[in-house]
């Protein structure tokens, strides 16, 4: 399966910004299953090509993904996101029996830093 979808992510409100301590995020998410880095990586270029957007990745970590197959999204100096492969023990907590890769862009972050 390839889902691409855009919408509203709810995460913590680390900076108190809403009485409920969560806050909506428009972000867009590219996942495979089965799926590995290099197939996110290749979805993302394609994505990036088509906006005219120059990024690179670079190592990073990212709870629930597996170390040394995750990286930040950099566009300008601004990490608008995140691309890896999950967890095995993730994926074994959600009963998925196959691999997972997926990149999350933040949508606010990279219109806010595509200018090349």
């Amino acid at each position: 399966q390839k889902i691409f979808e855009i919408g509203e992510v709810f995460v913590k409100d680390k900076e108190k910004h809403t009485e409920t301590g969560i806050g909506e995020k428009a972000k867009l998410i590219i996942a495979f299953a089965p799926g590995n880095f290099t197939d996110a990586k290749q979805a993302l270029d394609y994505l990036m090509r088509m906006l005219n957007v120059n990024y690179s990745v670079v190592g990073g970590k990212k709870k629930g993904m597996i170390e040394g197959r995750v990286g930040k999204v950099i566009v300008g100096n601004k990490n608008v996101g995140f691309i890896g492969e999950v967890h095995p023990a993730v994926l074994r907590n959600l009963r998925l029996k196959t691999s997972v890769s997926m990149a999350e862009i933040s949508l606010k972050e990279l219109y806010g830093s595509s200018k090349n």
